[in-house]
């Protein structure tokens, strides 16, 4: 998994689907498909 803003590997995973870069300190949303939500539209980056 690499944070989608930099591209760096750094990431550490918060709370649920919660990550957050080390890098350049976004935080974003990391969803499967088999987690059952289909709502994706919310999670775009």
């Amino acid at each position: 998994m690499h944070c989608p803003k930099c591209g760096s590997l750094r990431v550490e995973r918060l709370r649920n689907q919660e990550v957050r870069c080390q890098a350049c300190g976004m935080i974003f949303y990391f969803v499967t498909p088999d987690m059952g939500s289909t709502d994706f539209d919310r999670y775009k980056l």
